[in-house]
């Protein structure tokens, strides 16, 4: 996407994709045609998508997305009348082209208003919006909500992200809350944290939109990877 918009902007192909799209391939495909010797063929990449399709059927009480903004049926702080998870991929079905729709429209609009970020923050955003709108994945794979400290130029000169790095701490604070004071797991992944995440990137959104952030250019990301690598050094 940050290519793309790139190449619309510069009417080029810039070189850095081209390099990043052919070692992906090249790497890719080598280790596919590995899999395929070592794993016991194309049969085990079926197996392996059955498997997932099997996984993905409903969600879990263990898990955390946007999709379950379109599961809120039922009593949710259970267990007395909760519909079980069933009922909820039933319920979504019937919601599902809403999703799309939302989903797809809020992806585009951010993408489009994060086009001019240097590609590290494009990345880092962008990429954990769309994982968060399209997937009902377990709560240990938000571990990667981490990279947000990546984003912006210089943290120290952007309230207003360094805001939004609050926002995210008060959903780790709404986690714990209805965990200690609740405990069902679908109420604390499924509802709270899924909501929370649901508001914080609505704020990630519109940071991007009317933030104040700098863009980095390209050539300084390795000196911007440095700086968040090396320990500050004492004056």
């Amino acid at each position: 996407l940050h290519a793309g918009f790139q190449c619309l902007r510069e009417r080029a192909v810039p070189k850095a994709a081209i390099r990043f799209v052919a070692g992906l391939g090249a790497v890719g495909g080598a280790f596919f045609l590995f899999s395929l010797w070592m794993g016991g063929g194309v049969e085990s990449w079926a197996a392996w998508l059955h498997n997932m399709q099997v996984h993905s059927s409903k969600t879990a009480g263990f898990r955390v997305g946007f999709p379950h903004m379109f599961m809120m049926q039922g009593n949710l702080q259970g267990p007395d009348g909760f519909v079980g998870f069933w009922e909820k991929a039933r319920s979504f079905a019937e919601h599902k082209y809403w999703w799309l729709l939302i989903a797809a429209a809020w992806l585009g609009l951010a993408s489009w208003w994060a086009r001019k970020l240097d590609v590290l923050t494009f990345t880092a955003a962008i990429g954990l919006l769309a994982f968060f709108l399209a997937m009902v994945a377990t709560r240990y794979y938000y571990a990667v909500l981490v990279v947000l400290v990546l984003l912006g130029a210089d943290l120290s000169k952007d309230r207003g992200y360094m805001l939004l790095l609050g926002c995210l701490f008060a959903v780790f604070v709404a986690g714990f809350w209805a965990m200690f004071t609740n405990g069902f797991s679908p109420w604390v992944y499924n509802t709270v944290v899924s909501g929370s995440l649901t508001v914080y990137f609505v704020l990630l959104t519109i940071w991007l939109r009317f933030g104040t952030h700098e863009v980095a250019e390209v050539a300084a990301l390795p000196e911007k990877i440095e700086s968040l690598a090396s320990p500050r050094q004492s004056v």
